[in-house]
């Protein structure tokens, strides 16, 4: 037997005391409750992309920091590959990143 909402709260009513008011309490818990998981999930999901960039950044400025060396103790190719395959790297994971999110997963 299929009730309406409001005959079913009613039912609820009667059979626990302040049945009604008690399950729309334990509704905005939850609501609550959901809300708070995603602000946190959201606050990690931004430190982990800022953390990235940064991480990104330092590894980029080291390694283009030892071909610039390589190239300065006359090992020109070394440093080149060096830079090369870097910044190569990068944009590979940046286009990468680019084209993900378009396709939506």
């Amino acid at each position: 037997m299929v009730r309406s909402t409001a005959a079913s709260l009613e039912h609820i009513g009667r059979v626990v005391e302040n049945g009604a008011e008690r399950v729309f309490q334990q509704f905005e818990k939850e609501g609550e409750h959901r809300r708070e998981c995603e602000r946190i999930s959201l606050k990690a999901q931004t430190w982990d992309f800022f953390l990235g960039k940064i991480f990104a950044l330092v590894f980029v400025l080291a390694v283009l920091a030892v071909a610039a060396y390589a190239i300065y103790s006359r090992y020109p190719y070394l440093g080149g590959i060096i830079s090369a395959f870097t910044i190569g790297a990068v944009v590979w994971a940046f286009t990468r990143e680019r084209f993900r999110g378009r396709k939506g997963g």
